[in-house]
């Protein structure tokens, strides 16, 4: 398949203005109706409500549509950071008031967004750890990067229940002292140590959205899993980042565009149907929980 250009995963929401009671009338925005429904929404922000519109041409309308109302994939990041943004700490989860989502209406106005509380993140990860917790046997981690999980292969390793291989283009540290094997590779031309079903099962956590050649990586994987053996895919959707007042947006940079594709769990599934993989379990993103999309497959 075709080498792709790297694209973003996000996209901004600016603050225009703050909306008046005349303007809203009502908790459908029926003064608002004027305005590109994909590209404008309206943040609830303290005792205010904020008009942002998006002109991101990443993204369709339909896309954006699919983003704001069907994943529900929308954040505000308070203190304008552009660079080094940690999704737990730095962003807060905004929900679309739960009168809009019932609304008849919804499709004809952009829909207000409110803060949502508690942690997002909790049930996506535990499914992530608990799976990673009960492996055995020689595991390779896909695009390692900074070992995400790494006390809890620390842990195993300790336990003697597994052997651990992780493959990076670019490594960021050595180490190897640990009892982690770490090999400076891209999937796509990573031969293994010992060829065909090397390893019982293959993590690929949050890389799938970045290989150049998604056919041939998958093919790769699938050569380098044993038989029977379990390959846990774990990436992130797409998401909106609502921006605070003031905020001057900058120029896309080689960091920000580090994604060949923008798949979902769906998307991704039906590659790895495609790859000879038999999908076990498809967690896809929900409006009111995190990003992350988590597909389990077996050989």
């Amino acid at each position: 398949s075709p080498i792709l250009k790297t694209r973003s995963n996000s996209f901004n929401f600016l603050p225009v203005k703050t909306i008046s009671p005349q303007e809203l009338l009502c908790r459908g925005g029926k003064g608002l109706k004027s305005l590109n429904v994909a590209r404008s929404l309206l943040a609830e922000m303290d005792a205010r409500i904020l008009l942002c519109t998006t002109d991101t041409g990443d993204f369709t309308d339909e896309e954006i549509m699919t983003i704001k109302y069907d994943e529900g994939q929308v954040y505000f990041e308070p203190a304008g950071k552009d660079a080094d943004i940690d999704f737990k700490h730095d962003l807060v989860k905004l929900t679309l008031w739960e009168d809009c989502d019932a609304c008849a209406h919804r499709d004809e106005c952009p829909g207000v967004f409110q803060k949502q509380a508690g942690d997002i993140f909790a049930e996506s990860e535990g499914i992530v750890e608990a799976h990673i917790h009960g492996l055995s046997g020689s595991v390779l981690d896909v695009g390692c990067g900074t070992i995400r999980y790494r006390d809890t292969f620390l842990e195993l390793l300790r336990e003697g229940r597994i052997q651990y291989t992780g493959i990076e283009p670019n490594p960021e540290e050595d180490i190897t002292q640990t009892g982690m094997k770490i090999l400076r590779s891209g999937i796509e031309e990573f031969e293994g140590d010992t060829g065909t079903g090397a390893f019982d099962h293959i993590l690929v956590l949050r890389s799938f959205n970045h290989y150049t050649d998604l056919r041939r990586a998958l093919r790769n994987i699938h050569r380098l899993l044993a038989e029977g053996g379990s390959l846990l895919v774990v990436d992130n959707s797409v998401f909106a980042v609502v921006r605070p007042e003031g905020y001057t947006p900058v120029a896309a940079t080689a960091d920000s565009m580090q994604h060949y594709h923008t798949y979902g769990a769906e998307q991704a599934a039906k590659a790895l149907k495609s790859a000879g993989f038999t999908v076990r379990e498809i967690h896809p993103v929900q409006p009111r929980g995190c990003n992350q999309w988590i597909v389990l497959c077996s050989k």
